[in-house]
């Protein structure tokens, strides 16, 4: 249970990070220009 845990804080940040750049490039699709994504 321990190790899901620790698998879980290592694997949560890219996946956030992922997350994050999917949902920006989504939102440029529907307003483009208005939302300035950090990998651009």
């Amino acid at each position: 249970m321990i190790e899901m845990l620790y698998l879980y804080q290592l694997a949560r940040s890219p996946l956030r990070a992922m997350a994050r750049r999917l949902i920006c490039r989504g939102l440029n699709r529907v307003s483009p220009g208005r939302h300035h994504c950090p990998d651009q």
